[in-house]
């Protein structure tokens, strides 16, 4: 992971090679431990995004970003 002079952590993106299409596969996949990465676009988001207000996550996964970022800004 690269880090810029600002702070910001620029991440190579690996995409998942198929679709969850089972309960199981769901199960399995959001038991992955996906913290470091997932803190660390997060970082990289708060430091980019509004210092307050709505968010969007137009995201498919299981929340884990968003939730990482309403923890980092409660309000």
């Amino acid at each position: 992971m690269e880090v810029l002079d600002n702070g910001i952590s620029l991440m190579d993106r690996v995409l998942e090679p198929e679709v969850m299409d089972s309960l199981e596969e769901v199960i399995e996949y959001d038991s992955m431990d996906f913290t470091e990465v997932n803190s660390a676009f997060a970082r990289s988001a708060a430091v980019l995004g509004p210092v307050f207000g709505n968010v969007l996550d137009a995201g498919t996964g299981t929340a884990r970003i968003p939730i990482a970022l309403c923890a980092m800004s409660p309000h």
